[in-house]
């Protein structure tokens, strides 16, 4: 008879992590162009090209940056509105 291991592996433990945090995992196919795209925009590093968990990455990190810089962007524009002309300089200064 198969016994269960009391400790579930690494891989379920992390997939528990993620839809709790209301990630996902999901497949993502990618050619040639994509790579060089990732390495042009300095997503990517040359050497690690052939690297599908660096690509991995890479291309996860992408719209996590670009939603992070959104949100700023509407505290900053929130910010300015809520604290007249003071407000707009200070977020001025702050992204230069």
């Amino acid at each position: 008879m198969l016994r269960r291991p009391d400790h579930p592996p690494d891989r379920h433990a992390r997939h528990r992590a993620r839809r709790r945090d209301g990630r996902a995992v999901a497949l993502v196919e990618y050619d040639g162009p994509v790579i060089d795209l990732l390495i042009k925009t300095r997503w990517l590093q040359e050497g690690e090209a052939g690297d599908r968990s660096a690509v991995g990455r890479a291309i996860g990190a992408m719209p996590r940056r670009g939603s992070d810089a959104n949100a700023a962007a509407t505290r900053r524009k929130k910010t300015s509105r809520s604290e007249g002309d003071n407000g707009l300089a200070a977020a001025m200064m702050m992204s230069s």
